[in-house]
């Protein structure tokens, strides 16, 4: 194949790469979303993934001026579109991966490894990314375009830092090489082994923070069952639940949602009330509303002493449990 030859296939199956990698995208997003439930996936994923369908420019360098060794340069390269998956965690492209090699509709290839290069070279500070190319196995339709089988994507992998780095490298990628001086090259692998350092101590971090959630997740979880059951609808996730968790941590031990449904079995009408104000108040399409009706039946001073939101969103709940918001 010479370059028209190839620059017309290509400016042909265009639309096909760009529905592949759209599909891919959706694909893995998708299973991701469902690992990480409750997490949004936007607040997750720290780039929003968006396919890019290489350049017919780009594709003719490299196929034709870039001496490598081709054989038949359309099929063996394979990067005619990609997408990147960037999370802030070294321990979350983990989560990732899972998604990526779980789908039945792709084979599977990781090209690139970045713990198995540390392994390989521990002195080494550099790149470090994780690939996969995954191909279409079967014809798949999407968005009104037939992809047939054997259409390859490249997916990349990275942590926030990572990507930063690699956009920096990326720079000197088409500088001459006499115009990078020793010292360039020093400060950038200084700058990977910090960020290899940072790294470790957000893990750190967040796993010390894990550790001490784990109790407010629980229970958050617990809340959320409650609701759905008494309710009939799925509750909300918006941050006021935890904000009223973190406020009232030291009420929600040991037994804490079997009391809670005690109390709701001495104050049944209290699931109507909130089906009934949750069609127009934010609270209470929340979980912890059933956490802030039980605190003010038990301790009304004290709830309303810790309350971190609003008072204005506790009162209809005193209201409602017949109790006076102003008297304490």
């Amino acid at each position: 194949m010479n370059e028209a030859e190839l620059v017309a296939r290509f400016t042909d199956e265009i639309p096909i790469f760009q529905a592949w990698g759209d599909y891919v995208m959706a694909t893995v997003s998708k299973a991701v979303e469902t690992a990480i439930s409750p997490r949004r996936l936007d607040d997750f994923l720290k780039i929003p993934p968006k396919p890019r369908v290489k350049d017919v420019g780009s594709l003719v360098d490299k196929a034709f001026y870039r001496d490598k060794s081709y054989t038949d340069p359309y099929v063996e390269i394979t990067d005619k579109v990609g997408v990147r998956f960037v999370v802030l965690l070294t321990s979350e492209i983990k989560i990732v991966e899972a998604a990526i090699t779980s789908c039945d509709d792709w084979t599977t290839s990781k090209d690139k490894d970045y713990e198995e290069e540390r392994n390989k070279y521990p002195t080494a500070f550099t790149y470090q990314s994780v690939h996969y190319l995954v191909v279409s196995k079967r014809t798949i339709e999407s968005e009104e375009v037939t992809i047939p089988a054997g259409i390859p994507c490249e997916i990349q992998v990275r942590t926030l830092l990572q990507h930063a780095y690699a956009e920096l490298s990326h720079a000197w990628t088409y500088k001459p090489k006499s115009a990078i001086v020793p010292i360039v090259k020093r400060t950038v692998a200084k700058s990977m082994a910090l960020i290899e350092a940072t790294d470790d101590f957000f893990e750190e971090v967040v796993k010390t923070l894990g550790a001490e959630g784990k109790a407010v997740k629980e229970v958050f979880s617990g809340l959320s069952q409650l609701y759905s059951e008494l309710t009939g609808t799925a509750p909300d996730s918006g941050k006021s639940n935890l904000l009223v968790l973190d406020a009232m941590q030291n009420k929600i031990s040991g037994d804490f949602l079997d009391r809670v449904r005690e109390f709701l079995r001495l104050k049944p009408f209290v699931p109507g009330k909130i089906a009934e104000r949750a069609e127009y108040q934010h609270l209470f399409r929340q979980p912890v509303i059933l956490l802030a009706y039980y605190l003010v039946f038990e301790n009304p001073g004290e709830a309303k002493s810790v309350w971190p939101l609003t008072p204005d969103e506790l009162r209809p709940v005193f209201d409602d449990l017949g109790k006076s918001f102003d008297s304490y």
